[in-house]
């Protein structure tokens, strides 16, 4: 699979807590210099992701019933700004969802999700995949890649193993406004054998 997309994947009453949670800055980890801030969940000293978040998750993207979530944070962009360079993660499947709402998106070409046609290779370690821009750049220099458009409450389902990006970002001015994405990581379980 290379990717699914799945739209309207929260309530109302959920998709306007992520928006507020995230903008809440309660939980904030990271300020990036390329642009955004990011808030982390469900690592050991992290605050917990709700279960009815997870719950709506595994209603609406049925393949995800059947493998664990790991963990998720949520990234929040300045209204203008490259966003998230090129990179894998450590998932069988991440899924990434838009919360922000439609009305706030100021360039339409901007604000997508691009999904490279590559795999990170096996043998590279997590801060080479997801962290060497060098390395990154040029194991991905040939590939095609496609956009997954923004649209508010959109989730795309893909490989974690798949290099992907922020298609750049162009929201209205102001914090209501500003483009936030939540990224969940899915795993098998693991069968202990006899």
């Amino acid at each position: 699979m290379k990717h699914k997309v799945f739209d309207n994947i929260f309530s109302d009453e959920i998709r306007s807590y992520l928006q507020e949670l995230a903008l809440s800055e309660e939980c904030v980890n990271l300020h990036h210099p390329d642009g955004y801030r990011a808030s982390d969940f469900d690592n050991p000293s992290e605050p917990k992701m709700p279960e009815e978040v997870l719950e709506e998750i595994r209603k609406n993207v049925p393949i995800l019933r059947r493998l664990k979530y790991i963990r998720s944070w949520s990234f929040v962009y300045n209204s203008q700004c490259d966003g998230v360079k090129p990179h894998a993660d450590p998932s069988l499947y991440n899924l990434n969802v838009w919360v922000t709402p439609d009305e706030s998106v100021e360039d339409w070409n901007k604000n997508g999700l691009r999904i490279y046609n590559k795999d990170r290779e096996e043998n590279l370690s997590h801060d080479d995949y997801n962290g060497n821009n060098d390395l990154i750049k040029e194991s991905i220099q040939n590939s095609d890649w496609e956009v997954v458009p923004y649209k508010c409450n959109r989730g795309v389902l893909f490989p974690g193993k798949m290099f992907h990006a922020t298609d750049n970002v162009h929201m209205k001015p102001g914090d209501y406004n500003r483009r936030i994405n939540y990224t969940f990581l899915f795993e098998p379980y693991h069968v202990l054998e006899n």
